[in-house]
C-alpha cells in the first residue's frame, strides 16, 4: 500500500512540474501583453516591470497558479494550514536543511508597505482535484540531510503555498526593490538591511499565508557569526521558551533559561526586543546548543511498542529518546542514553540495510528504522566532522588563554551580561580547568571550568535587592555579593539560593537550611529533636518537592565552603549529610558539572567522606536511589569512625550453609551477588548474573525474588516495618548458561562444590529431569541413576550400605513409580556401585562426581513450569514448559518427550494476562501465537526475560542488543 501511494504521489508531483513548464512557455506572451499595456496605458491599474530587468523563468518568480485570462469565484471556506510546509530550516544565511517537526519560528511574509506602484488584481486558477494528495505529500515528505534549499528559492516554494492557501482575498503581484524580511519589523518606518542593494523583483501583496522556518540541527564544526543568523536563532529560542508547544525543551532547561532571561528583563515574549547586544544573544544560543535535543534531528525507530522511540543526532553526539506522557497528559521526550561522538568507533549496516550497528568504546547498540540510510549517512558525516574539529581544537588549545583579567576589580561584574559569558559562550570542548581565585585580589580572574562561583552568577539571586526593568541598566552588583552567597553563613538565609524557586517553596527552603545548620551543629536544636529528625525532614521534602533537590544540595555546599564554625565536627557532619542525601537524590544535569567539580576541588578536606559521596552519586545515578528512609541503626553507620561503615549480613546457601558478607547502605542486590560470588570463587562477571537472591519467611509463607536493582537496606528496612523478623536471604542459581563445566578441586572452591551439590540433589529427587522412552527406563540411564544414588550416600558420610528404605530417598520419585523395576533391583544396583568405585572416594570427590555426571543429561539446566492447557494441536495438555539457555520447550508431562521447541531467535514476545501467557514466535511474514494457562506465569516471564538479557536479547529495550534485536511487546507485563 505504501509503494502504491508513493507512486501516485510521484505522478501528482510530475503533473505539477509539467504544468509549471507549460506556463513557462506562456511567459513570453504574458511579457508582450504587459509591454502593450505600458504602451497604450489603457488601464489605470497595471503591472510595471523595469526596462533593465530581464524576465526570469516563471517557475522561479511567478506562481503557476496565476492566470489573468481566467476569473473564477474564490472559495472562502478553505484556508491553508500553518502546519503544512516543506520543512525548511536555515543552516546558514543561504542554506537550510529539510525538517520534520511541528515547532515553528515564524518568518512572516507581510504586506509590502510604502510602495507607490499601482497594482493589477490577478485571480487564482481553481485548485485541481488532487489538492489533498499534494498537501499530504508536502506535510509528510521525509526529510534528508542532502536536501539543501536556498533562501532565494523561497518564492519558488511559495508557488505551492499560494495555490493551497485559498484565502478569501486573492494575492496581487507588485514590483518592488525592498528586501525580503525574514524577521517581522514592528516599526515599518525603519528599513532593515538598508545598506544592502536589491534589484527590482515581482512579489505578492495582500497575502495571508505564513512561511515558518526554524533551525533544526547544527553540524559539529558549524559557527554562527552572521548578525541576521544570530537574530533568527535568538528569536526562535525565545519563542520556544515562552511557548508550551516545543517538546524539545525540558522543564529544567526552560526554567533555567527563563531565570537567565529574567536577569536581563525578559519576563515574557513581548520583551523579546529588550536584549540588544549580540554577545548576549550568542550566549543564549550557545546555552541552547548545550540542551539535550533542542538542536537535534529526530528519527523514529522501528518498534511495536505504543511508545514512540526516537534517535536524535546532534552536533555533540547521538541520543536514544523515548516519548511518554507527563502527569498532565502532555507529551514529553525523555533522553534514555547519550553517546558522544568521541565514544563512537564505527557505524556499520546490517540486516539488508534495515538496521545499523553503532560500535561504542565498551559496547555496541543496534537500531532499526525505516530511515536507516538517512541515519547512517548523517552520523558518518557528523562523526568525520567531529573528529576533524577535535583535532583542530587540540592543535590550538595551547594558544587559548584560560581566563580574561578584570580591568578594574572594584567594578566586579556590573552587568549580568558579562557574567553570562563565562559559560554560555563556551562550548564543552573549550572548557578548561579554572585556577584558584581570591575575590579581594586585584588580579583575580574570571572563574571558569564549572566552578560554584560561575554557577552562582548564573542561577543564584541576591537577597534584598530590588530591581525593575526601568532602572535595570543602573542596577549594579559586585563579585563580593555573589561570593557571600556561596560561603558559609552563621545565620539562616531568608530566601532560597536559586532564582527559579517558587513562592510556595520559600518557607520550606528556609526550614531546610535550618535543618542543615542543626545537623552540622551550627544552630540550636529544638527540644527533643535529633539529627535523624533533621535528616528525615530534608529527605521527605526533597522527595515531595523535587525542585528542592538542587536547592538543598547548593545549601549544603554553601555551608561547607569556607566553614568558620566553632563546632569542631561541623565540616565532617556536613560531608556526612551530603553523602546520605546523595544516596537518595542526585543533582540535575544543569548543576551536575559544577557539583562534581566542587567534590574534586575539596577532596583534600576529607577524602574518605568525599569518596563516599562519589560512590553514592554513582550508585544513585545507576540504580535510581534509595526508596525507604534510614532507621537509627543505619544512621549510626555514617557517624561511626570505622572505615568499613557497613553491617554484617548473613546469607544462606543451599543446604543451609551460612555466608556472612559486609553490606553498605548504597549497595544493591547486584553488589551483594558479586561479593557472594567472590566467596564462591566465581570470577566471571557473566556467570555472576546467573545467580539470584530470594527472601523467604516460614511464618508468613513469603518467598520473593529480589531484583538486582533493589537496595539491600531498603529490603531490610521494609522487613522491619512489616514486623518480619524470621526472614532469611537465600542465594540460588537461576540460570544455566555457562554449562557444561568440569569440576576440579584446583579450580573450584569446596564451598562452590557444596553449593552446587546441595541445590541439584532436590532437583534430581524431584524426577523432572528423567527422560523416559515409551514409559520405560533405558538400562544405561538406570545405571547412571543408581550411581548418583550411591554418590549421594557416600557424600552423606554414612558407613556401610543403604537399606531398601534408605535407597528410596536416594532415587527420583518418577522411577519409583515404574512397575517394570522393583525396589530390590534398585537396592542391588546402588550396592554394586558403592562396592565398585564409590566407597573409596572422599566426600568432596563424591560430590564432584555427582555434578559431573548429572550435567550430561539432556534436560539438565531446564527449569520446569506446569501448564494446565495449551491451544496447540501438536501439544498434549497438561504439559511442562521448560526454559533453558536455548529457548522454550513443551514437554510431555509423563515421559518428558519434547513436543515443540521455540528457540530465542524465533521468539518475538511473551505477554501475560494474570495466569495466561501469549507466546508469539516466527517472523514478520509468518507469525504464530501459543496461549498457555499457567499458575506461575509471572515467574516464567521473569526467568525467560533474564535468559534473554543474558544472551543480549533484551525485549524491554528497543535500542540495545549484542545480537538480534526484538521489539518490545505492547502489553503491560512484557519480558
Amino acid at each position: 500500500m505504501r509503494t502504491e501511494t508513493n507512486h501516485e504521489v510521484g505522478k501528482l508531483i510530475n503533473y505539477f512540474e509539467n504544468y509549471i513548464n507549460d506556463l513557462n512557455k506562456d511567459f513570453t506572451l504574458l511579457s508582450k501583453s504587459i509591454q502593450q499595456i505600458r504602451t497604450t496605458s489603457q488601464n489605470t491599474s497595471h503591472l510595471t516591470v523595469s526596462n533593465n530587468d530581464t524576465p526570469r523563468p516563471i517557475s522561479t518568480t511567478l506562481p503557476p497558479i496565476i492566470d489573468e485570462e481566467e476569473s473564477h469565484p474564490i472559495e472562502p471556506d478553505q484556508t491553508f494550514s500553518e502546519d503544512i510546509y516543506d520543512r525548511l530550516t536555515y543552516q546558514t544565511l543561504v542554506h537550510t536543511n529539510s525538517y520534520s517537526s511541528r515547532e515553528h519560528l515564524s518568518v512572516k511574509s507581510t504586506k509590502r508597505r510604502c510602495h507607490q506602484t499601482t497594482k493589477k488584481r490577478l485571480h487564482r486558477r481553481r485548485a485541481p482535484t488532487y489538492i489533498k494528495e499534494l498537501k499530504a505529500y508536502l506535510a509528510h515528505r521525509e526529510s534528508s540531510i542532502n536536501d539543501m534549499v536556498k533562501i532565494s528559492d523561497v518564492k519558488r516554494f511559495s508557488n505551492v503555498l499560494v495555490w493551497l492557501s485559498n484565502q478569501a482575498t486573492s494575492p496581487s503581484l507588485i514590483e518592488t526593490s525592498a528586501p525580503i524580511s525574514l524577521i517581522k519589523n514592528d516599526n515599518p518606518t525603519v528599513p532593515q538591511c538598508k545598506d544592502q542593494p536589491f534589484n527590482n523583483y515581482l512579489t505578492y501583496d495582500n497575502i495571508r499565508w505564513k512561511l515558518k522556518v526554524r533551525k533544526e540541527v547544527f553540524s559539529p564544526a558549524e559557527t554562527f557569526n552572521q548578525p541576521l543568523l544570530i537574530e533568527l536563532l535568538y528569536r526562535q529560542i525565545i519563542r520556544d521558551i515562552f511557548s508550551s508547544v516545543c517538546v524539545r525543551i525540558s522543564e529544567a532547561e526552560r526554567t533555567n533559561m527563563k531565570s537567565f532571561l529574567s536577569s536581563h528583563g525578559v519576563a515574557m515574549i513581548s520583551d523579546i526586543n529588550l536584549i540588544k547586544t549580540s554577545l548576549t544573544k550568542k550566549a543564549i544560543i550557545e546555552q541552547a546548543r548545550q540542551w539535550s535535543i533542542y538542536f537535534a534531528r529526530l528519527f523514529p525507530l522501528r518498534t511495536t511498542s505504543n511508545d514512540l522511540h526516537l534517535l536524535g543526532v546532534s552536533h555533540s553526539g547521538i541520543r536514544l529518546i523515548k516519548q511518554s506522557r507527563s502527569a498532565t497528559s502532555t507529551s514529553i521526550l525523555k533522553v534514555m542514553d547519550t553517546f558522544p561522538f568521541d565514544v563512537i568507533q564505527n557505524v556499520s549496516s546490517i540486516r539488508n540495510g534495515s538496521s545499523i550497528e553503532i560500535e561504542l568504546t565498551k559496547k555496541s547498540i543496534i537500531v532499526q528504522s525505516d530511515r536507516i540510510h538517512k541515519i547512517k549517512q548523517m552520523i558518518d558525516k557528523f562523526l568525520i566532522e567531529s573528529r576533524m574539529e577535535m583535532n583542530r581544537l587540540s592543535r590550538t588549545s595551547n594558544h587559548k588563554s584560560l581566563s580574561t583579567p578584570l580591568s578594574n576589580p572594584s567594578d566586579g561584574f556590573k552587568s549580568s551580561t558579562q557574567a553570562s559569558l563565562m559559560t554560555y559562550s563556551q562550548t564543552m570542548s573549550e572548557i578548561q580547568q579554572s585556577p584558584s581565585f581570591d575575590v579581594s585580589t586585584p588580579k583575580s580572574t574570571l572563574p571558569t571550568g564549572h566552578s560554584m562561583m560561575e554557577f552562582a552568577l548564573q542561577n543564584f539571586k541576591l537577597q534584598n535587592k530590588k530591581r525593575s526593568k526601568k532602572n535595570w541598566s543602573t542596577s549594579e552588583w559586585t563579585w563580593q555579593e555573589y561570593a557571600d552567597l556561596i560561603k558559609w553563613s552563621k545565620i539562616p538565609i531568608q530566601t532560597p539560593l536559586l532564582r527559579h524557586s517558587t513562592n510556595g517553596s520559600l518557607r520550606i527552603s528556609r526550614q531546610c537550611f535550618l535543618a542543615i545548620m542543626r545537623f552540622m551543629g551550627d544552630y540550636t536544636m529544638i527540644r527533643g529533636q535529633a539529627n535523624t529528625d533533621c535528616l528525615l525532614y530534608l529527605l521527605k521534602n526533597m522527595y515531595k518537592h523535587r525542585i528542592l533537590i538542587d536547592e538543598v544540595l547548593c545549601q549544603i555546599l554553601k555551608q561547607l565552603t569556607d566553614n568558620q564554625s566553632h563546632v569542631g565536627d561541623s565540616i565532617r557532619n556536613g560531608w556526612t549529610l551530603l553523602a546520605i542525601v546523595l544516596n537518595y537524590f542526585v543533582p540535575s544535569d544543569h548543576l551536575k558539572p559544577y557539583f562534581m567539580k566542587y567534590l574534586q576541588e575539596h577532596y583534600h578536606q576529607n577524602g574518605k567522606l568525599i569518596q563516599l559521596c562519589r560512590n553514592h552519586y554513582e550508585q544513585t545515578t545507576k540504580y535510581g536511589g534509595r526508596k525507604t528512609m534510614p532507621n537509627k541503626s543505619e544512621f549510626d553507620l555514617y557517624t561511626t569512625t570505622d572505615q568499613n561503615r557497613g553491617k554484617h549480613q548473613t546469607f544462606l546457601l543451599p543446604g543451609g550453609v551460612p555466608l556472612i558478607i559486609l553490606i553498605k547502605p548504597s549497595m544493591v542486590i547486584a553488589n551483594c551477588l558479586k561479593l557472594l560470588c567472590e566467596h564462591l570463587n566465581i570470577s566471571d562477571e557473566l556467570e555472576n548474573t546467573e545467580y539470584s537472591i530470594f527472601i523467604i519467611s516460614d511464618t508468613k509463607n513469603i518467598s520473593r525474588l529480589l531484583t538486582p536493582a533493589e537496595y539491600i537496606f531498603d529490603v531490610l528496612n521494609e522487613c522491619i516495618r512489616s514486623n518480619l523478623t524470621d526472614f532469611h536471604l537465600i542465594i540460588k542459581r537461576m540460570l544455566w548458561v555457562t554449562i557444561p563445566f568440569v569440576l576440579t578441586s584446583d579450580t573450584h572452591s569446596e564451598m562452590f562444590i557444596n553449593f552446587m551439590y546441595h541445590q541439584l540433589v532436590p532437583e534430581l529427587t524431584d524426577g523432572k529431569m528423567i527422560l523416559l522412552f515409551n514409559n520405560h527406563l533405558s538400562d544405561e540411564l538406570m545405571q547412571e541413576i543408581a550411581l548418583l544414588g550411591a554418590l549421594q550416600y557416600r557424600a552423606s558420610n554414612k558407613s556401610g550400605v543403604p537399606s531398601m528404605r534408605e535407597v528410596k530417598y536416594l532415587l527420583p520419585t518418577t522411577v519409583l513409580k515404574l512397575k517394570t523395576i522393583h525396589p530390590q533391583q534398585w537396592t542391588t544396583a546402588v550396592h554394586e556401585k558403592l562396592y565398585s568405585s564409590v566407597e573409596s572416594m572422599s566426600l568432596i570427590e563424591a560430590k564432584m562426581a555427582f555434578l559431573n555426571l548429572i550435567q550430561t543429561w539432556p534436560l539438565f539446566g531446564v527449569t520446569f513450569f506446569t501448564a494446565q492447557s495449551v491451544n496447540d494441536s501438536l501439544i498434549r495438555s497438561p504439559c511442562f514448559i521448560g526454559i533453558n539457555k536455548h529457548g522454550l520447550l513443551f514437554l510431555d508431562l509423563d515421559t518428558r518427550e519434547t513436543m515443540r521447541t521455540i528457540v530465542y531467535n524465533d521468539l518475538i514476545s511473551i505477554r501475560r494476562y494474570q495466569t495466561v501467557i501469549d507466546i508469539k514466535y516466527g517472523n514478520l511474514d509468518e507469525l504464530h501465537v501459543i496461549q498457555c494457562q499457567i499458575d506461575k506465569a509471572q515467574e516464567l516471564i521473569a526467568l525467560s526475560g533474564r535468559y534473554l538479557n543474558f544472551i543480549g536479547r533484551n525485549l524491554t529495550s528497543p535500542f540495545e542488543s549484542d545480537a538480534t534485536q526484538i521489539p518490545t511487546p505492547t502489553d503491560t507485563n512484557p519480558i
